[in-house]
């Protein structure tokens, strides 16, 4: 480890690294903490590099790309009344809108037989990019209800005040996230929230 954090790899691209975050999205926040929560929206939703194949036959991009895209479509389709980057709009978001901000509208649906009917087809939901959407609305929804339940309006908010809690130490950061997770505090009490 000591050899790779003194190689000419890593200390020529540390001074550029530690300024800049490795991921720059064309949007402008109003504060840290509201990037902070894209940010940390786009690293729960991370996950889609399964679904790559349908994707990029879909909408022309690949799996991080498209939920790149969604995140971006979720920040700037919020609203007062339907934030989708709080925990109150994760709860409330559905399948629909989800596919919508995503624009995979019409590819959630793959045609099937008819069961009484011979030689007809029809449309139903299914398909990858339906399950796709499905997961992301179910990582979405129990995101937003495990901060609920703690009493975080946000997941910026969330992880804010776990980095102030942990002082540094990576330990009290992990046992925040699980306790969220799990429905309790950090010493792993029950939330009566």
């Amino acid at each position: 480890m000591e050899k790779f954090l003194l190689s000419p790899a890593f200390t020529a691209s540390f001074e550029r690294l530690k300024v800049t975050h490795g991921q720059i999205l064309p949007l402008k926040y109003p504060s840290i903490a509201v990037e902070l929560n894209v940010m940390s929206v786009l690293t729960v939703l991370n996950m889609a590099s399964g679904y790559r194949v349908p994707l990029h036959k879909a909408t022309g991009r690949g799996a991080y790309d498209n939920i790149r895209m969604f995140v971006m479509a979720l920040y700037l389709s919020s609203t007062v009344e339907a934030d989708y980057m709080s925990a109150r709009g994760m709860v409330a978001l559905d399948q629909q809108k989800v596919a919508d901000l995503m624009g995979v509208l019409k590819h959630i649906h793959v045609e099937v037989p008819h069961k009484s009917l011979p030689g007809v087809v029809v449309g139903e939901l299914g398909g990858p990019i339906f399950e796709l959407v499905r997961l992301i609305t179910k990582i979405l929804n129990e995101t937003g209800q495990a901060l609920q339940s703690g009493g975080y309006p946000d997941l910026g908010t969330f992880l804010l005040e776990a980095l102030k809690k942990a002082k540094g130490d990576p330990d009290v950061v992990l046992r925040q996230v699980r306790a969220i997770s799990l429905g309790s505090d950090a010493t792993g009490n029950s939330n009566s929230v």
